[in-house]
């Protein structure tokens, strides 16, 4: 799946079990369980993480509540998980994503992997949990279990079958156990939710696909889909930053144009220069719509989990091109005082409603300071205003300084065009389903990869795909940079994952 590329360490328990101490099995542990724990995206904090050391405690995995929130997995599962190779931090992942998923659901009952439980005075309470609300529990839990692994960059599909298997042959367990789904039942369980998140997942790459090439209508037909589904911070800021960027197509230029810090490609704003074809009121109107819809999105990703900075910084820009510099400036010293991680981008838009706001002395301080941090946009966003200073260029003066400024700075995208997937490969169909009435996403699997079809309302986009991991020092994903890129063959750098893409667009 391409869902590997965001937010993801692609952990793989290397080692074979019997080379690894107890403290080695704890910290792979623990960074699978940290990977899952943010792809959850959860205001609410996460439960503790115990692993029992040695073979005998009889428990395999489970969650429980009292007297805290506790996950508990046995060393001798962390030894089964490691039988897969390559595929072995997926199988710890569907373990512990199934178990967290009963946490974030809030099931306050311990989950069908507790099996040691069925001797206990717990496990006899548990008895009188009718067994239908222990299959629609177990299977929320897959289904959830299943997505936010792939969100955290792991691959659980095709495997469960195999590692349900192992799990009851080294712990000799009963092909069926009063109260319990059996284990063929558990198979079927998983086996129609596998289904229905492989779809979604589908429904997922696309929607990033999309946002990269400025297909940001159809992105968010996909985003608004699987907020249906799973409505989590991700899912929504994804949503809002569609909605943001197709709002800056329906907006009146400005004198200086700014670039924020949610684009993709610089670029591509700078020459854009508005919807056309649309009368003046009717894009005032649309821009409006859209950035509502937007702001709506990323207040609710806020509301899910407030120390989300992605979607506090993405607010503050949006504030800033709706004219509320107040706002902007607010939203920024806030955040400011807990994400540091997001310094930079915080500081540029601060720096930008401030200069809004009249503060013009004080936004190219922040501006100057910024420019010999690196990155190219903030640059380009100092040396713009140092000249309304320095040289008080009227509005054509400074439209032809933008444009010369960025032409310099562009560079050709060098993507390897060998290493481009064909678009031509011998196609077997995958899925298909409708995102809404206009949209709709078709998978076909090729010699190549992954091959998608997506049509839209006056747009059809194919596009070939291939993934490969990064290298270190990969820029962040979603800064602006100034490309051009080369036409039907792009390249998608993310933390932790690299697309290559050949694809083609036409109207409809």
């Amino acid at each position: 799946m391409l869902i590997a590329c965001i937010c993801s360490v692609n952990v793989l328990l290397a080692q074979t079990a019997n080379r690894q101490t107890t403290a080695d099995k704890i910290s792979v542990t623990r960074q699978v369980f940290d990977n899952l724990v943010n792809a959850y995206g959860s205001s609410k904090g996460p439960p503790v993480l115990k692993m029992l050391p040695g073979r005998t405690s009889g428990v395999v995995a489970r969650y429980t509540t009292y007297p805290v929130a506790l996950i508990e997995i046995d060393e001798q599962l962390y030894d089964i998980c490691t039988t897969f190779g390559k595929r072995s931090s997926d199988a710890l992942a569907i373990i512990i994503s199934h178990e967290l998923a009963h946490y974030y659901n809030d099931h306050n009952w311990c989950s069908d992997y507790a099996f040691s439980f069925r001797h206990s005075d717990l496990g006899r309470k548990l008895s009188q949990v009718s067994k239908e609300t222990r299959i629609e529990k177990e299977s929320m839990a897959d289904g959830y279990g299943l997505f936010y692994a792939c969100m955290a960059g792991y691959h659980p599909f095709d495997i469960f079958d195999t590692l349900l298997d192992k799990i009851y042959g080294q712990y000799h367990l009963p092909e069926t156990m009063p109260g319990y789904p059996s284990r063929n039942e558990r198979k079927e369980i998983n086996k129609v939710q596998r289904g229905k998140i492989k779809s979604l997942a589908l429904v997922f790459d696309a929607g990033i696909l999309l946002l990269h090439l400025k297909q940001y209508a159809a992105a968010a037909a996909c985003f608004s889909y699987l907020n249906q589904f799973f409505p989590g911070r991700e899912m929504y800021n994804n949503l809002g930053v569609s909605r943001l960027l197709e709002a800056l197509n329906y907006k009146e230029p400005d004198t200086l144009n700014f670039i924020y810090p949610i684009e993709i490609d610089a670029a591509s704003r700078i020459y854009q220069g508005g919807e056309r074809g649309i009368d003046t009121v009717n894009r005032q109107r649309k821009c409006r719509e859209l950035l509502e819809e937007a702001k709506t999105a990323f207040g609710k990703a806020i509301f899910l989990d407030p120390g989300y900075s992605p979607s506090h910084v993405n607010l503050a820009c949006l504030y800033d091109i709706e004219g509320n510099y107040p706002a902007a400036e607010g939203e920024v010293a806030e955040v400011a005082k807990w994400a540091s991680k997001d310094s930079g981008r915080l500081q540029l838009i601060g720096a930008i409603a401030e200069y809004h706001a009249g503060k013009g002395k004080e936004a190219l301080e922040i501006l100057r300071r910024l420019s010999r941090t690196g990155p190219l946009i903030y640059r380009y966003n100092y040396q713009l205003v140092e000249h309304t200073f320095s040289e008080g260029l009227g509005v054509k003066e400074m439209e032809h300084w933008r444009d010369e400024w960025v032409k310099q700075h562009l560079a050709e995208e060098d993507t390897g065009r060998d290493s481009c997937p064909a678009l031509s490969d011998d196609a077997i169909p995958g899925d298909a389903l409708y995102v809404n009435e206009y949209t709709s996403i078709r998978s076909y699997y090729t010699p190549s990869g992954l091959l998608l079809s997506v049509n839209a309302p006056q747009m059809k986009l194919v596009a070939a795909i291939s993934i490969s991991g990064s290298t270190p020092g990969s820029k962040q994903p979603y800064l602006p940079d100034f490309r051009i890129r080369n036409k039907g063959c792009t390249t998608i750098e993310m933390p932790q994952a690299v697309w290559r893409v050949a694809y083609k667009i036409t109207g409809k």
